[in-house]
């Protein structure tokens, strides 16, 4: 397997949104926690990270666009 260059990253002072769906929660449900670790990890606080659950696929870019504040 190739080598992983590895990237500093520092998410101090960051906010962070994960938009997910509910539908197959068990897996996305285990991917935003993992985004919520990577963030903390990488200094960014807990409390910093906001999560909008989807009902399904289709209001993932809606839901995504409200949180950049577009119409």
């Amino acid at each position: 397997m190739k080598d992983v260059p590895s990237i500093p990253v520092d998410a101090r002072g960051m906010r962070a949104a994960v938009v997910a769906s509910a539908y197959h929660g068990d897996v996305t449900g285990a991917m935003v926690e993992g985004a919520r670790r990577a963030f903390v990890a990488a200094g960014g606080r807990d409390r910093d990270v906001r999560v909008l659950p989807a009902a399904g696929a289709f209001e993932l870019p809606v839901l995504a666009d409200a949180l950049l504040g577009r119409e």
